[in-house]
């Protein structure tokens, strides 16, 4: 019985041993796979790792014509070098807006009316050039602090009289630009003079024993076939006749052109 007891239980060891043999081998390479996999990620991250920061550093040591010209291996850095490709060109724009007022500067104004400029069409637009009277004697007596607050209350009344298709401008330290589209010469004058006028009878914050505030203003009518040049020259040419008229006044062009 002892004898028949053994020759059974050999069969069972032997197999118990062939299963254990078998999970260890199953473990062993399953431990094996993950540390290859893990090498893999390992190897492939520390690649990665090293592209971004690469790029990282490559961006940060370059110039900005560098950053415009450069394609970056790593999708984020290129998106950021776009941003600041997209800043440089802003930055190397020159700027169409005055800081003070936040009206079109001379090149802002300048550049959309000889873009809006269709010479086919025959119906004039009207231009006005405002200066503040007595301009040296403000900017010799108040300091920028004074003066800006002026300036932006211009601004404002300018922009009480502003419709659709009008252009409004600070061209100089002292001048500001209006350009109208209204159905008659007499309704765009009567608006530039109406912004005279609200200049005149407004309150501006002054230091004390201060002189009054007052515009004065050369109307012209711009044809399509005019240049902005020509056109601001006239309207400044009857500025100074205002201004030698006493000042807090309009003055006009008064041949009109023939329209082409």
């Amino acid at each position: 019985e002892a004898d028949s007891y053994l020759l059974a239980l050999f069969p069972a060891m032997a197999l118990q041993a062939q299963l254990q043999k078998q999970y260890f081998y199953a473990v062993g390479t399953g431990l094996l796979l993950i540390l290859l996999w893990a090498l893999i990620v390992f190897s492939l991250s520390r690649h990665a790792y090293h592209t971004i920061f690469s790029d990282i550093s490559t961006l940060l040591n370059q110039d900005k014509t560098g950053r415009i010209q450069r394609k970056f291996l790593t999708a984020e850095i290129n998106q950021i070098a776009l941003k600041l490709r997209n800043e440089v060109s802003e930055l190397l724009q020159p700027s169409k807006t005055d800081t003070v007022t936040q009206l079109l500067n001379y090149d802002g104004i300048k550049s959309t009316i000889e873009q809006g400029t269709d010479k086919s069409k025959k119906s004039p637009v009207y231009a006005c050039v405002f200066e503040i009277d007595n301009y040296s004697k403000l900017a010799n007596h108040y300091p920028q602090n004074v003066i800006d607050p002026i300036m932006i209350k211009i601004a404002s009344i300018m922009k009480l009289h502003k419709m659709q298709k009008d252009l409004l401008g600070r061209i100089d330290d002292s001048m500001f630009l209006v350009v109208f589209n209204r159905k008659d010469k007499k309704k765009a004058f009567e608006d530039c003079d109406n912004i005279r006028q609200m200049v005149e009878e407004s309150s501006f914050k002054m230091p004390h024993n201060s002189f009054p505030i007052t515009i004065s203003g050369g109307f012209s009518i711009k044809t399509p076939s005019q240049s902005f040049e020509e056109v601001l020259k006239n309207a400044k040419s009857r500025l100074k006749v205002a201004q030698e008229e006493g000042g807090n006044s309009m003055a006009e062009v008064k041949k009109t052109p023939k329209f082409l």
